[in-house]
């Protein structure tokens, strides 16, 4: 993934980021460092490291069953070479993957250029790198990147629906795109949620995760700044009419969003191993 770099970005941490006018995705969390360091494993997992190691893993499988009956031709002619050892290089290669990608993700023994991720093409904004929290038109500027921002990919928690900075920026995307689209562009993933399991058997809200939204009031939102608070709130009641409106939009609507993320996260793998499995027998 890259980081969508802003004018002036000391970090070393933006080896991999580009200019670019827009970005595929708004990643909106809990502003802090912990809050940063939960969502950044869980957003490459949906966006890149959940489809491609289930791409790599079902193509290596396929691959190395058709070696099978290859193999079994070279040992009619060579019998000390193993029928079953082009499947093995085969298998070999896929640990190497494996290897490759969790290193990667629980470790810095492997180079930010040389991770599984480097080869996404997907844009992410992530504020922490692209604007100045510490001037007010830092913090103004959210509004405009939101708009130029295709997708939102929201790391929710507990403590997210009581950040009016959060609040605010769910609001303004939620605005821009309502309706129809809004299932596929705004993305809520938990911080909560475990690994990928095929023997998951149910994707259904917990009742914490929808106390979330049914117990949402903006007047129980807290801001960092204080002297922002009003500037937020105005900036969300003239984008909704009112807070009344908005919440009652967090209250049903959002809480179906939510719901349908959930599923998406869930069945991710197993939907690219389907579509994997369709194209091979097609062929």
């Amino acid at each position: 993934l890259h980081a969508w770099e802003s004018a002036v970005s000391p970090s070393p941490l933006l080896d991999l980021s580009t200019a670019t006018s827009e970005c595929d995705y708004f990643m909106s969390y809990v502003r802090g460092f912990q809050g940063y360091t939960q969502a950044m494993p869980m957003v490459n997992d949906f966006l890149f490291a959940h489809t491609f190691t289930a791409h790599v893993t079902s193509v290596c499988i396929i691959i190395g069953l058709f070696m099978v009956p290859l193999g079994a031709a070279i040992t009619s002619e060579v019998p000390s070479i193993p029928f079953w050892s082009l499947s093995a290089l085969v298998g070999v290669l896929l640990v190497f993957v494996w290897i490759w990608v969790l290193l990667s993700k629980h470790t810095s023994l492997v180079p930010q250029r040389m991770r599984p991720w480097a080869l996404s093409q997907c844009t992410l904004w992530i504020d922490r790198y692209c604007i100045d929290h510490s001037a007010l038109t830092g913090m103004c500027s959210i509004g405009r990147c939101i708009a130029k921002s295709n997708n939102m990919i929201v790391v929710a928690n507990g403590e997210y629906f009581t950040n009016l900075l959060c609040v605010y920026e769910l609001a303004v995307f939620s605005k821009l795109h309502l309706g129809s689209e809004l299932k596929k562009k705004l993305v809520l993933i938990s911080s909560e949620w475990g690994g990928i399991s095929w023997f998951q058997k149910s994707v259904l809200l917990t009742h914490g995760e929808k106390k979330w939204l049914t117990d949402f009031r903006c007047d129980k939102a807290h801001c960092t700044v204080p002297a922002e608070r009003q500037i937020i709130v105005s900036a969300i009641c003239k984008v909704w009419g009112s807070l009344d409106n908005f919440e009652q939009f967090v209250h049903t609507e959002l809480l179906n969003v939510l719901e349908e993320s959930k599923k998406r996260y869930y069945q991710q793998s197993k939907d690219v191993v389907g579509e994997a499995l369709r194209h091979v027998f097609a062929a």
